[in-house]
């Protein structure tokens, strides 16, 4: 929605969307779910290969990991065995439609719905910084797009182009990983919802190892406790 000012007036074009997230991603072809979107899944430290770095949420990356993402997958519960769904059920997660209705649910779209996790936008720097680290970290980024920012309750953390909306980017926290399968539940609808990245969002600069960074810090509540960056 527009925002402008006239005269210290502040219009808020209430009726006039320039974007929806959803109408964006719901447009994109069958082969950007399947091989293009770029989603990153959180991994649990010391349960693969003593490293807690993200994994890339596609099949080649997830069934050659150690972890537990792939196990988790394969169950419709997480107290079930496995059903030999793993790879069905990750296409499904990144929006593939090929496997709705028989045997996972069918989806209006492929956004999750946002409960609780408010919008943040990153763009501005910071005024009152005046080092030479700082001016360089400017320098460098200067082209850099505006984003937002919201979790959403199809168990990512989205990065949204704030011109566009178009998706930079997805995320999935590591402990979310057993509930993932609940949304392919065709009853998850009209008995089963759960939350997933539902809780507050700061967004800052800050200077890491001698190095400035934009610094994105979710958090989860009635998905799981718990806070990522």
């Amino acid at each position: 929605t527009p925002v402008s000012a006239t005269s210290g007036v502040v219009n808020i074009g209430v009726n006039t969307p320039q974007w929806s997230a959803a109408a964006v991603m719901n447009a994109n072809p069958a082969s950007y779910f399947a091989s293009t979107r770029k989603i990153i899944a959180g991994r649990s430290e010391g349960n693969v290969n003593g490293s807690a770095a993200g994994v890339d949420f596609d099949w080649s990356s997830v069934s050659g990991d150690n972890g537990t993402l792939k196990d988790e997958l394969d169950k419709p519960i997480p107290a079930s065995v496995g059903d030999g769904l793993a790879q069905d059920r990750l296409n499904y997660l990144r929006g593939v439609k090929t496997k709705e209705g028989t045997p996972f649910r069918s989806r209006s779209s492929l956004l999750g719905d946002i409960v609780n996790s408010p919008v943040v936008y990153s763009k501005p720097f910071a005024e009152n910084v005046n080092t030479p680290a700082y001016k360089t970290f400017m320098a460098n980024n200067s082209s850099r797009p505006g984003a937002l920012f919201v979790g959403a309750n199809d168990g990512m953390f989205h990065a949204f182009n704030a011109a566009t909306g178009a998706e930079i980017f997805a995320y999935i926290p590591s402990w979310l990983a057993s509930k993932l399968p609940a949304l392919t539940d065709p009853t998850y609808n009209s008995s089963k919802h759960q939350s997933y990245v539902d809780g507050q969002t700061d967004i800052a600069e800050a200077l890491v190892g001698g190095n400035w960074k934009t610094v994105l810090l979710p958090s989860t509540v009635g998905g799981g406790h718990g806070v990522f960056a």
